[in-house]
């Protein structure tokens, strides 16, 4: 954008010193027409033949005065022509750089989004990737904790026979030992 603005303001810049240099030309020639059309009216004005009339010479000075004015007016629509011809091709330059720079913009523009769909779909496997692995890890997990809890299990049953086998046993101590006592006497 910067180089955008850069080249416009040149431009501009460079345009308005011709236009400057134009306008001066065409002021000049405005100022040469002026001088011409007053000779022309002090021409014409002039009655110098000896009937009050204008002589020959008064015509002939007429004539090459309104052909000045006509080749000075040739001059100044050239010059008009130039200018606006220069306008326009300046005018025609500067579109086809934004037209240029606006299609570079545009292919600038396709590739980041290009870039970044690439990394959304990369980031979109990645998460894919990671969940898939959060849930092996959560099923890993809850087979563990059943694995667990069967040993729980199977440790409290064993635990609970063998505090049964060991009042078994105490109990069958005593009665052994009630009976052993009953014996003796």
């Amino acid at each position: 954008m910067k180089i955008i603005f850069f080249a416009i303001l040149f431009s501009l810049i460079t345009w308005q010193s011709y236009a400057f240099v134009q306008d001066d030309s065409l002021r000049v020639l405005l100022t040469q027409r002026e001088k011409l059309v007053k000779d022309y009216q002090f021409y014409n004005a002039q009655n110098s033949n000896f009937w009050g009339k204008k002589s020959k010479k008064d015509l002939l000075r007429i004539i090459d005065t309104l052909k000045g004015i006509i080749r000075n007016d040739s001059k100044i629509i050239n010059t008009i022509k130039t200018s606006t011809l220069r306008k326009a091709a300046t005018l025609t330059v500067e579109q086809n750089k934004v037209a240029e720079q606006v299609k570079d913009d545009k292919v600038a523009i396709t590739n980041t989004i290009y870039t970044l769909k690439t990394q959304i779909a990369n980031l979109d496997n990645l998460q894919k990737s990671r969940q898939r692995k959060i849930n092996e890890l959560t099923e890993e997990v809850n087979q563990e904790r059943a694995k667990r809890s069967d040993r729980d299990k199977i440790i409290a049953l064993t635990a609970m026979l063998l505090i049964g086998m060991l009042l078994y046993i105490f109990n069958l101590r005593r009665k052994l030992s009630l009976s052993a006592g009953k014996f003796r006497k």
